[in-house]
């Protein structure tokens, strides 16, 4: 069904009268005959057509393919520590992002590979710019580690509670709610697969993993929850008289996960939030645990080998090893072979530690195996 609908957008998109009609309007914008927001619209226009129509039908089936196939192959060989099988899907992957990152290089006339396929994810980002970006962050958010390291004192101890499996969304429910999703425009669901999010603005479906009583799984549940919702309350409140064009998507991933990060790194882990949860888990689960050891709990700086459980400081640095590698993975300065090594040596540089398995190093995310660079 969806190889279906992918043949028919394509075709859709390289009908002769749409190169057409988008030229026709495009000059238009140029005579200055449509301005404003109508000439913003054509403008994504044309963006989404260059991006869309860059690969041909074949290989857009193809992107498909792998984005279909590589989330089980991902939990198959991540469940095995298997990097021979992974390695040899990794490389598949990788050599065809080259090739769409490539032909969007020349379609856009940007300089590198990588910058290309950029522009899938923040239309308009320069290669050079991002990296700058992170020469400059990661040298301040080294510091700013140390010296929370240095004030916080040990790691603090939470005491085991059991959080009722049933009432659990219902109370996850309720904490979106409060962050200010309106669950009569969607709501949060529960399923075996990898928290995710998505829909429109009248229909914003969040998704969270099954829930289980232990004290780690619940805040683990809570994490996703809040940063899920966080996406759902962008798509609802996305511009209502855009909502039929382009203007009406989120402007890029940049934005979107920035968004749902500050709810899940800053507000969710706030002292504030910390102290209004306390009360509200010994009401609905007599969950004796104060607000103070829920903030130090939630907020304690560490370094670590994990992305998805890092605190708000240190995971900046998980981003910045991840692009360095992607970056070079994609220009072919770096070969899928040479990955766990590089990865390793990062993570010892970085963090002063390296994982014992590929399963908690190169492993751990399924972005890549999925085609997400």
């Amino acid at each position: 069904q969806i190889s279906r609908m992918t043949k028919d957008i394509q075709a859709a998109l390289r009908a002769p009268r749409v190169a057409h009609d988008l030229m026709r309007v495009l000059d238009q914008v140029e005579q200055g005959d449509i301005q404003g927001l109508d000439a913003r619209n054509v403008e994504e226009m044309q963006l989404m057509h260059a991006l869309e129509t860059a690969l041909s039908e074949e290989q857009a089936l193809e992107a498909n393919r792998i984005e279909t196939e590589g989330r089980g192959l991902h939990s198959r060989v991540k469940a095995g520590n298997d990097w021979d099988s992974a390695k040899e899907w990794l490389e598949s992957v990788v050599a065809f992002k080259r090739q769409q990152g490539e032909l969007i290089r020349q379609r856009l006339r940007l300089d590198t590979p990588y910058e290309g396929l950029l522009q899938i994810y923040c239309p308009g980002m320069r290669e050079d710019d991002f990296t700058a970006h992170f020469d400059r962050l990661v040298p301040m958010v080294k510091d700013v580690m140390a010296l929370a390291q240095d004030k916080q004192g040990p790691q603090p101890h939470v005491p085991e509670m059991a959080f009722d499996t049933d009432r659990q969304l219902p109370f996850f429910q309720s904490v979106l709610e409060q962050m200010g999703f309106d669950r009569t425009r969607g709501d949060l669901y529960v399923t075996e697969h990898d928290p995710i999010e998505g829909g429109t603005r009248n229909d914003a479906r969040v998704v969270v993993s099954p829930f289980a009583a232990d004290t780690k799984s619940f805040f683990k549940s809570l994490k996703s929850a809040v940063h899920e919702g966080a996406h759902g309350i962008h798509l609802q409140n996305l511009p209502e008289e855009h909502q039929y064009d382009l203007l009406g998507l989120h402007p890029g991933m940049d934005l979107w996960e920035a968004v749902a990060l500050g709810y899940e790194m800053v507000l969710s882990r706030s002292p504030e939030f910390s102290a209004h949860l306390s009360d509200v888990l010994r009401d609905e689960f007599d969950a004796g645990i104060s607000g103070e050891e829920i903030y130090k709990m939630r907020s304690f700086v560490a370094p670590g080998l994990d992305r998805k459980t890092a605190d708000e400081v240190s995971y900046h640095l998980h981003v910045a090893i991840r692009l360095d590698l992607e970056r070079r993975l994609i220009n072919g300065e770096l070969e899928v072979k040479d990955l766990p090594s590089e990865w390793n040596k990062l993570y010892e540089d970085t963090f002063g530690m390296a994982p014992d398995t590929h399963q908690e190093g190169v492993l751990q995310d399924v972005h890549w195996w999925v085609g997400k660079f």
